[in-house]
């Protein structure tokens, strides 16, 4: 897990390698794709929770052995 859901976002990753799945999980335990993450993409989550000064409003989860900066 990169990132969950109601957690403050402490800076904004860039992604060297790997690949991170972005969802939105409900209530009753189904999960939503959003989109996806790879290498050279930026994460728009990210961006609008740094920017709104906001948690995180879905979860991430490295699908592939990454490597951030």
């Amino acid at each position: 897990m990169v990132f969950d859901e109601n957690q403050p976002c402490q800076g904004f990753p860039l992604l060297l390698s790997g690949s991170i799945r972005v969802i939105k999980a409900a209530a009753n335990g189904r999960e939503l794709q959003l989109y996806r993450v790879v290498s050279g993409d930026s994460c728009i989550l990210t961006s609008s929770c740094l920017l709104g000064h906001v948690h995180y409003h879905a979860r991430g989860i490295a699908e592939l052995d990454s490597e951030m900066l």
